[in-house]
């Protein structure tokens, strides 16, 4: 089976998602080719630095454009052009990332008259998201935002327009996602599948990368240590709020950022994603707190993955449905309201967690072999 995944850019989960996805999918015997959006030289030279650890997957460059409607028609010849520098491409199942990418490549379909399966992933409620930036930008970007509202709101609707419906399959990151395509696109045609973020194969409990961590930081044996994972930097990232009540409890706190929080006791540093196994080892709980917004409802954020793949208690406030789910399913969190409703007994459960049976619930739900299979099997029903 051949593949061919397209990303349009460099997404701030490049590795985690998508590198990792495709090192698994290249091993378990299909053919991978990634075509990846770059908007220079620059944010080309960064995407080398990741991708050098992944020498099995061939990459083709693109000149990627931002999403708005004007730069579509020379989106789409980029993406075409390079598409046909694929050897047996004509017959290669085509997944995209994200539904701004993914309606060009079904003008693309519908344009040159192409027989490809095409796969879009939708990792969030791409309207909903553009209209709360255009809320919450300033004088200077809000003309921006307002186009790209207006973009997201049409792209939606050619995207479910059920032209091709017998040649696409949209993959969400969640039900909410899922739910919100049945509830605006009832007359949608289309094979629908649920696939959360993944946590890699890299995502294990390492005993001694604990060991190491915790030694480089003075951290005793018996602290309890939680820690923020902040990759895009989102306005709806919450974290910062409940960090001061943890450390007022006794809970030591690390900030895994490139955004550092100036907070007395709190650990701030910015690690390389091949470190991130030894930093989710070395900490007991993983900090989930964002706004309680309807895309961040529907979302599926990676660091959840990654944590609950690391067998860490999820400390949360409710705002993410899966994360939710995760937590009844698997008991394996704490769900509140309020950074007040963080008391003294929190550590005591902490502590008294099984790490390993949280590690299997973890890897159940969102481990690159559970969903990976998940992935392959959907690519099989299109062949």
């Amino acid at each position: 089976m051949k593949l061919i995944y397209a990303c349009p850019g460099d997404v701030s989960v490049l590795e985690s998602q998508v590198l990792e996805l495709l090192k698994y999918l290249h091993r378990n015997g299909i053919s991978v080719s990634l075509l990846q959006g770059i908007k220079n030289d620059k944010e080309q030279n960064k995407i080398l630095n990741k991708i050098k650890n992944y020498s099995d997957i061939t990459v083709y460059w693109v000149r990627n454009y931002p999403t708005y409607r004007i730069f579509e028609n020379t989106t789409l010849k980029n993406y075409y052009i390079a598409l046909k520098k694929i050897p047996d491409w004509q017959n290669a199942i085509i997944h995209v990332r994200e539904c701004s990418l993914g309606i060009i490549f079904k003008r693309m379909l519908q344009k040159y008259n192409l027989k490809n399966r095409l796969i879009i992933d939708l990792r969030g409620v791409y309207p909903i998201e553009a209209q709360y930036k255009k809320e919450h930008s300033n004088l200077t970007y809000r003309f921006l935002f307002s186009l790209q509202c207006r973009y997201a709101q049409k792209t939606y609707k050619r995207l479910f327009d059920n032209r091709l419906h017998d040649q696409i399959a949209i993959s969400s990151v969640s039900k909410g996602i899922d739910e919100y395509i049945k509830k605006h696109y009832p007359k949608c045609l289309y094979k629908r599948t649920i696939h959360p973020n993944i946590a890699g194969s890299l995502m294990q409990f390492d005993e001694k990368g604990r060991k190491r961590v915790r030694a480089k930081f003075g951290l005793k044996n018996d602290d309890v240590v939680a820690i923020c994972a902040t990759g895009g930097g989102g306005i709806w990232q919450k974290d910062k709020d409940i960090i001061n009540r943890l450390l007022q409890i006794g809970i030591k706190v690390i900030n895994l950022s490139k955004h550092p929080i100036d907070i007395e006791g709190c650990i701030s540093t910015f690690i390389p994603f091949s470190e991130m196994p030894a930093f989710l080892s070395a900490a007991d709980a993983g900090i989930l707190w964002r706004e309680n917004l309807p895309f961040n409802n529907t979302a599926s954020p990676s660091k959840l993955s990654e944590f609950a793949a690391t067998g860490l208690f999820i400390i949360h406030n409710g705002s993410v449905h899966i994360a939710n789910d995760y937590i009844k399913q698997s008991k394996a969190g704490i769900i509140l309201e309020s950074p007040n409703d963080i008391s003294q007994t929190l550590i005591k459960t902490i502590k008294e967690q099984n790490r390993e049976q949280n590690c299997i619930s973890g890897q159940t739900m969102f481990g690159i072999t559970a969903v990976g299979k998940s992935y392959i099997k959907l690519y099989e029903s299109l062949k």
